[in-house]
């Protein structure tokens, strides 16, 4: 790996090509719309209740893809958790992750697009709080 990457050395390489519909065009670009509300009242002198909504929406998100490798690529492993009577796996197997082989890693051929749903809005995220 380290003589793939002096050999670089002097020469142009582009990191990441950007997906020609995710850099031009109208409606491209990452969106996030913000709406918040909020009501105080004074239930009696010194104590008071405030109610607050907020909801956020984003658009448009960005993605970056490895187009090299695929998720054949990765090998699954597992952890001994530490022994501690605080955690809830303590002294047991963690399974579930996933490690890059030996002969797919540093191999780089990045694309950048964006995501959106079905309908064209986007994905969406919602948060909504309230406060006593």
């Amino acid at each position: 790996m380290r003589g793939q990457r002096q050999c670089q050395l002097g020469r142009v390489v582009v990191p990441i090509r950007y997906d020609p519909d995710a850099v031009t065009g109208w409606g491209t670009r990452g969106w996030n719309w913000e709406v918040s509300g909020g009501v105080d009242h004074e239930l009696r002198s010194g104590l008071s209740l405030a109610l607050s909504y907020h909801r956020r929406w984003f658009g448009n998100l960005r993605i970056t893809d490895n187009l090299l490798v695929t998720p054949a690529d990765y090998d699954p492993f597992c952890i001994t958790a530490p022994v501690d009577s605080r955690l809830p796996n303590s002294g047991q197997q963690v399974c579930g992750l996933y490690d890059i082989t030996p002969t797919r890693f540093g191999l780089n051929d990045t694309s950048s697009s964006w995501h959106a749903m079905s309908s064209g809005r986007g994905l969406r995220f919602t948060t909504a709080s309230t406060s006593t």
